[in-house]
């Protein structure tokens, strides 16, 4: 599951930065002059910074859900696991 938590991470990391290129190629399409050397500067940063709390937010939540889900499909397997087995000298649980 640990794979499954970095590659949200990642995505969300990497929807970030595209979408931050899609939106300097836009307003670079629309005005040229608007974009300068200084502008460049500090957009990157600032996206980067954006990405990585976007990624460390995703990975945590998806962290918690499988987390979730496994803790729910054991406490199902459980529940099914636990029924009484009548043998000869009486009762015993089944597997437990």
């Amino acid at each position: 599951d640990g794979w499954r938590v970095g590659a949200a991470a990642l995505g969300a990391w990497a929807s970030v930065i595209a979408s931050s290129i899609v939106l300097v190629g836009l307003v670079a399409a629309g005005s040229p002059s608007a974009i300068d050397g200084q502008a460049l500067h500090s957009l990157i940063p600032h996206h980067l910074l954006w990405g990585a709390l976007e990624a460390s937010i995703t990975g945590a939540v998806v962290a918690v859900a499988l987390a979730w889900r496994r803790a729910r499909v054991g406490a199902a397997a459980r529940a099914v696991v636990r029924r009484t087995v009548h043998v000869l000298d009486g009762d015993m649980d089944a597997l437990g």
